[in-house]
């Protein structure tokens, strides 16, 4: 009997960590880090107002000094983190969602479907996408949710667009 080949399958080479993805992953982990543990690293309450401290430059007591109203910079600094890793997570993952599914329905049915998301895709990026943001929040009024609204009715188009692509070319 001959011998007849054996075919065996391998595993794709494991992808190694590199520098840089190192140093962004320490950069993300502390961050993440301090924004967990804000209340107990913040020598102060962020906001608590001190008028006999008012506007004093960095020093021991106040690291990154203090505003206008007295309140430690380094404390609100610490405690914005938290809000900045919300406006990570929520302003990327609506319109995600939204401009994939956007993409789509206009890449598979295509026709009257297509024509009508692309016109509203293109009636949005006719616009800069700040002054659209801006524009949107300037309506709706202040406030947290109202920008991560904003965000996620302008933000949607250029996930759509690229899957719309996706989906036309395997189609």
């Amino acid at each position: 009997m001959a011998d007849s080949p054996i075919l065996v399958e391998t595993a794709p080479p494991a992808r190694s960590i590199t520098p840089t993805m190192l140093i962004a992953l320490v950069i993300l982990g502390g961050w993440l880090a301090t924004a967990l543990a804000a209340s107990a690293i913040a020598p102060y309450d962020p906001d608590a107002i001190d008028i006999m401290n008012m506007l004093s430059p960095p020093s021991a007591a106040h690291w990154f000094g203090t505003d206008q109203v007295g309140r430690d910079v380094f404390s609100r600094v610490l405690f914005a983190s938290r809000v900045d890793l919300l406006l990570c997570v929520v302003g990327v993952l609506p319109p995600l969602l939204i401009g994939t599914t956007i993409g789509l329905l206009s890449g598979y049915f295509g026709g009257v479907v297509d024509s009508v998301f692309m016109r509203i895709y293109d009636l949005t990026v006719a616009f800069p996408f700040f002054v659209l943001v801006l524009a949107i929040v300037g309506v709706l009024g202040p406030g947290l949710l109202n920008f991560i609204l904003a965000l996620t009715l302008v933000g949607w188009v250029s996930y759509a667009r690229l899957v719309r692509a996706q989906v036309l070319t395997i189609r």
